[in-house]
């Protein structure tokens, strides 16, 4: 199999008001791209990117473990100068017997052959309904400036997948494989430290992804945390 192949998209820089709407088209359109055959797909409207629509596939499972995720990773924010930055990873790996000692052993062996790095920056803390007054003061024209960068910028990523998505697949078992979406440690914004690439894993959901009967089972509790 190829080597492990990385994908970071763009920051996003949004306010909280999209949060939830902009990381579910995200997490939603990999899982539809990177479904291992023709799936089912339902076309979703984002209730605050409206008329932004978006693929989802899948049973209810799917839904839940997503909205697990953004849960997780509000959860994991903390309020830092009205601006803090958070990291979603979505991986794909697969998991083969290994043989050993003349083939009278095997093991399991998990190998991940796909990770997309998703980095969220909210530019505020909440305030005036979720828009941060911005230098015109004016609350409706900025909800309507905060609204249009947002749905550009999430209109962006989903071309930025599929563009991605469209290139070498060499890397791509052809049997079922699994997913793994994690929310890593948040950096705030005036702090980063580029020399620093310390990450605390905050919360783990890891799910089959199956290519026969298109199915996606947890097979881990949807929250742990471990350091």
């Amino acid at each position: 199999m190829a080597a492990l192949k990385e994908i970071t998209l763009n920051d996003v820089r949004i306010n909280t008001l999209y949060l939830e709407d902009s990381l579910s088209a995200i997490l939603h359109t990999i899982l539809f791209v990177r479904a291992p055959s023709a799936v089912n797909s339902k076309d979703r409207t984002c209730t605050s990117l409206s008329p932004l629509i978006y693929a989802t596939c899948g049973p209810k499972e799917v839904d839940k473990i997503i909205e697990t995720s953004i849960e997780a990773f509000k959860k994991s924010l903390f309020v830092s100068n009205g601006c803090m930055k958070g990291e979603v990873v979505l991986s794909f790996f697969d998991k083969r017997e290994v043989k050993e000692y003349l083939g009278l052993f095997t093991r399991n062996e998990t190998v991940c052959f796909e990770s997309w790095r998703i980095s969220i920056v909210l530019l505020d803390a909440g305030g005036n309904d979720g828009i941060a007054a911005l230098a015109t003061g004016n609350v409706q024209q900025d909800k309507a400036a905060a609204y249009r960068s947002a749905y550009e910028q999430i209109t962006n990523t989903m071309m930025s997948i599929l563009e991605a998505t469209n290139t070498a697949t060499d890397h791509i078992p052809s049997s079922m494989y699994d997913y793994e979406i994690f929310v890593t440690q948040p950096t705030p914004c005036h702090s980063m430290d580029p020399n620093s690439n310390k990450q605390v894993q905050k919360d783990t959901t890891v799910n089959n992804y199956h290519a026969d009967a298109h199915r996606r089972s947890q097979s881990v509790d949807a929250v742990q945390y471990r350091s």
